[in-house]
């Protein structure tokens, strides 16, 4: 049972640390759980295990981090590259939160290569929902243990 133990914890932190090269290769995270949102408030994000709230996260099998690549500025919306780092966190459904108000959009791009990828059995899921319920609905998955990846904007 140690042993077991030992090895589980150490496959899950060389899977955070792949996963922190940024690396284009997508790792499997059979044994890592997606973690919960602890709070959610305008402006602030808390994440189970994390060292502070955020106004935007990334939350993905074994982790979660300060999400600031594009999904920040609205109208511009989530890009490809924000899902690829979910994919490649091994995440099979994913959450896209459109902020409070539903203002972030997601690039048309990203939405079909979201469809292609649900066609092709590739992901299991994918859904955009506000960010209120986007948490709901993530830890809902999570605490089921799927793996599920997520991007959530605190604010508008």
């Amino acid at each position: 049972m140690f042993i077991q133990y030992t090895f589980d914890l150490l496959l899950s932190i060389l899977m955070v640390l792949l996963f922190a090269l940024d690396t284009n290769t997508r790792v499997s995270a059979t044994s890592l759980k997606s973690p919960k949102v602890t709070s959610i408030a305008w402006g602030s994000i808390c994440v189970e295990g994390a060292k502070r709230c955020l106004k935007n996260a990334m939350c993905y099998p074994g982790g979660s981090k300060k999400w600031s690549k594009h999904g920040t500025r609205h109208r511009q919306g989530i890009a490809l590259s924000d899902i690829d780092d979910l994919l490649d966190a091994g995440a099979q459904i994913i959450i896209l939160s459109s902020g409070m108000d539903k203002r972030v959009h997601v690039q048309g791009e990203t939405l079909k290569r979201l469809k292609e990828l649900k066609s092709n059995n590739d992901i299991d899921e994918f859904e955009i929902l506000p960010t209120k319920q986007a948490v709901m609905q993530y830890n809902e998955l999570a605490e089921e243990e799927k793996l599920v990846g997520t991007l959530f904007h605190s604010t508008c």
